[in-house]
């Protein structure tokens, strides 16, 4: 066994071993105790490092464990990571970053509970009357106590900010001695009428006062009123089912609850700070925050058109420089915008409807495939959980989803050029809709060339290009907008892996050992894009083919593409629908993609209260699309095979792992990405193959089409 080391780091002295020290080679204090580097000594003889000492011993513990061992209420975080970054050790570095994430995610679910009493104190205190005579005089006082806990250590904090004890002409937070960091008792007296300023001091009697509006808090309702303001800022909500309604009139009770959102909120709120309080130059090149805009110019626009509606809810909100801003007016207007904005999908799931056949058309209103499609269009899973009831993200899938819906309802319907048009625009609201731009194209019919046509078509894709991406022309900004529209210094896979070829490529990465570029994924998506859109433009099929393409596109994009997103599924999802209606073995396909697909999306909702919501609403969603199908083609043999059917129900098993029983194995805090790699890996052999079977059926009926001709 070596011989004990002590260290003096930062005037604070430890002891320990080489063996120790040395147990990271690769680190700082690896090459320090291992000769590569030379160390100093203080004047004791000890090995001298320059750096603070306060978190060292965490240091020091994890070389002996590898294992992070922090107490419940540590507060130095920061300093800790700064210090690990320093030595170098690569593990603690990734452990810690582990615990912020988990912490983050503690914070953002919080409840606040306050109990307030009251009472009434007489309190005797004498007066000077004359230099030589006093008088012993008593009074009333109102003596209130608020016992308060919340599960944010954060919140208690902000509210010690807030609020102060008066005592003696100075102020204390009330915090300053906090003992428990969740927990934290207050007791104050309103003024009391004809008291002497020197009786507060000499019978220890504190009066509560707010900061920075230097307001005395003389009554509960006004310390109710003062504890909203601040809790509600911070993200606080009013618990639907606690307090009774009573209970919180007569200020006896408060529980608010904060529940977590995706980072998207923030991500939509600094948008509408940004085009409300910046002129247009500088939209594209503000990056106060990181979520910088990356949008075309027209959702900027639809954005600054919101910022002017949101003024009316929370002015504070559009301020660029309140990074992560929260209120219930914020909330309140982002989640009614998405919703209303919704408008849009539901004209256009109408506008669907009116273009499916009529021929499989049944007596109950429930078995005909236009009720059908709307049911699984207005109530897609997908959509549900991202977008609308829950609106977990913030974001307007909806919206943009109707208008790709409208204007494959305007090509339905023989409209091109209005179809063209909504198109133009979609592409200049979400950018990730070039991916289907090839199948719009392969739309038109060459083959009957017409150049008034061509010249119709051309006039307004460049007129809608104009106006969107015109004043930063004029700006001379046009580089620095596709810069943020392109951005591929990101990785090849976002965070969550998306289920798709890289998600089954990265399992077997290891043993690749191949550096994937973007121009790769580029070559990739447009070889998988290309049959389908030769097939539409050689042996035309009307609309039903070009819808059969434009799903291709999305999907072939969605399985080969650069970083994409999970929730980019729904691109494909949605367009596939109306197809699930008109024939069985697009059904099968639809119903495979679908149940896939939607559960990828799980891990979006990850706390343990959201487990319940989303596996009834998607088992709701499956059960409904399964039965409704089958029943619409009950003439046709069963829509799913064998192994079909039992690779869906593996996702029951599944879930029941990594929601129920890896939580409880020791795998959890050295691979807690395992439950995401499985669900990601699974699921992306299902879309996989959902994929392959459309194309199969594509391919196959241009080939029928061609003999057909011969």
């Amino acid at each position: 066994m070596s011989d004990p080391i002590t260290l003096n780091v930062g005037g604070k002295l430890y002891t320990t071993s080489l063996a120790t020290l040395t147990s990271f080679p690769d680190s700082m204090l690896g090459a320090m105790f291992s000769g590569k580097i030379p160390t100093k000594k203080d004047s004791q003889g000890n090995c001298f490092i320059d750096r603070d000492g306060k978190v060292f011993r965490y240091i020091l513990n994890f070389l002996r464990t590898s294992h992070l061992d922090l107490p419940e209420d540590f507060q130095e975080m920061g300093l800790l990571r700064r210090e690990a970054d320093f030595y170098q050790v690569q593990p603690l570095i990734e452990a810690l970053q582990e615990k912020e994430v988990e912490l983050s995610k503690a914070e953002k679910n919080a409840m606040l509970n306050i109990t307030l009493k009251q009472r009434v104190q007489t309190v005797h205190f004498t007066v000077r009357e004359a230099p030589q005579i006093y008088s012993l005089s008593s009074s009333s006082m109102e003596v209130f106590n608020a016992n308060i806990f919340s599960t944010s250590c954060l919140f208690l904090k902000l509210l010690g900010s807030k609020l102060f004890y008066c005592s003696n002409g100075n102020l204390s937070s009330i915090t300053s001695h906090l003992q428990d960091p969740n927990h934290l008792t207050l007791d104050w007296v309103a003024n009391v009428e004809g008291l002497p300023e020197e009786e507060y001091t000499k019978q220890n009697l504190k009066r509560l006062w707010v900061v920075p509006a230097n307001k005395q808090i003389n009554s509960f309702q006004v310390f109710v009123e003062e504890v909203l303001k601040i809790a509600l800022s911070d993200g606080f909500c009013i618990d639907s089912s606690h307090p009774h309604a009573l209970d919180f009139l007569n200020n006896k009770i408060i529980r608010l609850i904060r529940y977590s959102h995706s980072t998207d909120f923030e991500v939509h709120r600094n948008w509408l700070a940004i085009t409300h309080s910046l002129p247009i130059s500088q939209w594209y090149y503000e990056a106060t925050s990181e979520w910088t805009l990356d949008y075309p110019p027209f959702f900027a626009w639809f954005e600054y058109a919101l910022s002017h509606i949101a003024k009316f809810f929370d002015q504070e909100m559009l301020n660029v420089h309140n990074l992560n801003y929260r209120s219930s007016g914020t909330l309140l207007f982002q989640r009614f915008s998405v919703i209303l904005a919704d408008a849009l999908f539901v004209y256009a799931v109408h506008e669907c409807c009116k273009c499916i056949d009529g021929k499989k058309t049944s007596k109950e209103l429930t078995e005909k495939p236009k009720f059908i499609l709307s049911v699984l269009l207005l109530w897609n899973f997908g959509l549900l959980i991202v977008d609308r009831i829950l609106d977990i993200h913030f974001q307007y899938n909806g919206f943009l989803s109707g208008l790709m819906l409208l204007s494959i309802a305007r090509i339905f319907q023989k409209r091109h050029m209005e179809a063209a048009f909504l198109f133009a625009v979609l592409l200049h609201f979400k950018h990730i809709y070039l991916y289907v731009a090839p199948a719009y194209d392969g739309s038109v019919r060459w083959g009957s060339f017409s150049f008034v046509r061509l010249l119709s078509l051309g006039l307004i894709v460049f007129l809608v290009s104009a106006l969107s991406l015109g004043p930063f022309l004029a700006l001379n900004q046009l580089p620095q907008v596709f810069s943020r529209l392109f951005p591929f210094k990101r990785g090849l896979c976002h965070a969550y892996w998306a289920p798709n070829f890289w998600a089954l490529y990265n399992a077997v990465d290891k043993a690749l050992c191949v550096i994937v570029s973007p121009l790769a994924t580029l070559i990739c998506t447009l070889i998988a894009i290309l049959p389908s859109v030769f097939c539409l433009w050689c042996k035309p099929q009307g609309p039903r083919g070009f819808l059969q393409c434009l799903v291709l596109c999305a999907l072939s994009s969605f399985m080969f593409g650069w970083h994409v997103h999970e929730k980019a599924v729904l691109l494909a999802i949605l367009p596939m629908s109306l197809l699930s209606v008109e024939k069985a073995g697009d059904a099968t396909t639809f119903l495979i993609l679908t149940t896939t697909g939607h559960y990828s999306l799980f891990p979006l909702l990850f706390t343990a209260p959201e487990l319940p919501i989303k596996v009834f609403l998607m088992l709701l969603f499956t059960v409904y699309s399964l039965s409704s199908l089958q029943t619409l083609f009950r003439k046709e043999k069963p829509l799913l095979n064998w192994m079909e059917t039992v690779y869906l129900l593996g996702l029951g098993p599944l879930e029941v792992y990594c929601e129920l029983v890896f939580p409880l194995t020791s795998w959890k805090l050295k691979y807690p990405f395992i439950p995401l790699l499985l669900t990601s890996v699974y699921c992306a052999v299902g879309i996989t193959y959902a994929w392959a079977r459309l194309y199969v059926s594509v391919l196959t009926g241009c080939l029928v089409s061609k003999t057909k001709k011969q």
